[in-house]
């Protein structure tokens, strides 16, 4: 497993994008960032999570999930989520009370 630090804990956050438009969404180009306590923090990388596991479409209609983990400092009380579906700065954040 790589990001974690000792010390630190490890967040479970669960992404679902559901496709509402008449066009094949592309998730080749999609980024998610984490804040807390105002800095960025690690997604941490193993065998099964993160967008690297992530599949590249989503047929119109349909949804798909994808777990990922953010490595937080135990001072955390907020984790900021923000994911970049595509190349355009359309993005999404989400507050999330730790």
């Amino acid at each position: 497993m790589e990001g974690h630090t000792d010390g630190n804990k490890a967040y479970l956050v669960t992404l679902t994008v559901k496709n509402t438009g008449d066009d094949v969404f592309d998730g080749s180009f999609m980024v998610a960032k984490a804040r807390a306590n105002g800095k960025e923090v690690v997604e941490v990388n193993d065998d099964k999570h993160g967008l690297g596991h992530y599949g590249d479409s989503v047929a119109p209609g349909t949804s798909s999930e994808v777990e990922m983990v953010f490595d937080a400092p135990p001072s955390a009380h907020e984790l900021d989520v923000t994911v970049t579906p595509d190349l355009l700065p359309d993005d999404a954040t989400w507050k999330l009370d730790l």
